[in-house]
């Protein structure tokens, strides 16, 4: 990813993640060890990892207590973040995107969007606005901050649901572990680990109505990582992107194919030496569907080198529309 995308950076992810540990952790702290093994997650060791976590403690941003040998959350600071014209344009344009009435209660974001920061430049920045409608979890702000609540703290939801083979709505119990928003088809997702089955499962967040909190469900995280591990395909998926006749042309399907396949789990990027590029990733068993339909939309430009059987199903995929097409 660090190939091509320039805003993207390990150190920065993980500084973003440990302030996020260590605001779920609270008053308790986190030690210096489990922050390592954050690190390791981005291939960062020692002593990179110490000088990084000493940068958030010189900026005020954490705490280090020598004597426990543990980070701690700088309680009620916020940062002077001094924003640029540019900076302060897409922040105006984030704010006026649906989807942030999502994450702050009506009232702030109408403060922030008349007060807080000028008027949108269309000259500084291009529209972040996506193609089509936006998309819409039907959910209220508080219900979807609710989620992200049981997310941080590691707990359970009740709810209701309707499986796409039944319009009757059932009840669900499950845990929550990550939400995700794609700008490929404009719509949201939730991943939730069923403890009373022992599986992860894959839905619309469209679908889920009547949420509440149930501190009671929970699961130890060594049980939901395993069941994560279970859910993923036992081979990784190998994509060649085809050089282009030109390198912005190439360079555009690198792109389109990061946008399309932002989802899935990058292990690995290479430059080729006829200028393409060999792009391997992971997936879950329940998105392979929809990883089909994401490839085919993606063209000629990738080809699918793994695992085979990903190779067969997108081949009887292609021979099915064409047997259709032999109808008309």
């Amino acid at each position: 990813m660090t190939l091509f995308h320039k805003y993207y950076s390990r150190k920065l992810q993980f500084a973003a993640d440990v302030l996020a540990a260590l605001h779920g952790a609270g008053k308790k702290g986190l030690p210096e060890k489990t922050l390592q093994k954050l690190a390791l997650r981005y291939g960062i060791q020692n002593p990179l990892c110490a000088d990084l976590l000493k940068l958030l403690a010189d900026a005020d941003l954490l705490i280090w207590d020598q004597r426990s040998r543990a980070y701690y959350e700088e309680d009620n600071y916020i940062p002077p973040l001094p924003l640029s014209a540019a900076e302060k344009s897409y922040l105006q344009q984030i704010l006026r995107l649906p989807q942030a009435e999502l994450f702050l209660p009506p009232a702030l974001a109408e403060r922030l969007r008349t007060s807080a920061v000028p008027a949108w430049d269309e000259e500084i920045i291009q529209s972040l606005d996506a193609a089509g409608q936006p998309g819409n979890p039907k959910l209220t702000q508080p219900e979807f901050c609710l989620l992200l609540e049981a997310i941080t703290r590691g707990c359970g939801i009740s709810y209701r649901y309707c499986a796409r083979s039944s319009k009757e709505a059932r009840e669900g119990r499950a845990i929550p572990w990550r939400l995700e928003y794609s700008a490929y088809d404009n719509r949201w997702w939730i991943i939730l680990y069923v403890p009373e089955e022992g599986r992860c499962v894959k839905a619309w967040l469209s679908n889920l109505s009547e949420i509440r909190l149930e501190f009671q469900i929970t699961a130890p995280e060594k049980e939901i990582l395993a069941a994560r591990r279970k859910a993923l395909a036992p081979e990784p998926v190998v994509l060649r992107v085809k050089p282009g006749e030109t390198p912005q042309r190439t360079q555009n399907a690198m792109e389109r194919c990061f946008l399309v396949l932002e989802r899935q789990e990058f292990e690995s990027t290479q430059l080729n030496p006829d200028g393409g590029a060999t792009v391997r990733f992971r997936y879950y068993r329940y998105e392979e569907n929809e990883l089909l339909r994401q490839l085919l939309y993606l063209g000629p430009n990738i080809q699918v080198l793994a695992p085979h059987s990903l190779r067969t199903a997108l081949l009887d995929l292609v021979n099915q529309a064409l047997e259709q097409f032999k109808e008309l």
